[in-house]
């Protein structure tokens, strides 16, 4: 499982998250309390508004978590769902491929 530095700015896009795979996630945040994500592969738009959860998979469809080789958790404390002001502390989002499990 690999750590995903964030920068503790509301809005933000994070490039080449996985080796050899072009990936791009940007994360909004709206109604200034629920962070969203928008995944990208090869510079098309495979996932959009999908709300970031604390400690569940991000992803749920099957053929994307094959096709990137795994998928994205934000581990909180206490179950308080992911925001920025929290990134890196006691927020933080990680990568984990399909032979690691949560």
């Amino acid at each position: 499982m690999n750590e995903i530095i964030l920068n503790n700015s509301p809005n933000q896009k994070i490039y080449n998250i996985v080796p050899d795979i072009n990936l791009k996630i940007d994360l909004e945040l709206y109604y200034n309390k629920i962070m969203f994500m928008n995944l990208y592969i090869n510079d098309v738009v495979s996932l959009s508004n999908v709300p970031c959860k604390a400690n569940l998979p991000l992803i749920l469809y099957p053929y994307i978590i094959k096709k990137i080789g795994g998928n994205f958790i934000f581990k909180t404390e206490k179950d308080n769902y992911p925001i920025y002001e929290n990134f890196n502390k006691t927020c933080k989002l990680y990568y984990f491929t399909n032979k690691e499990t949560m």
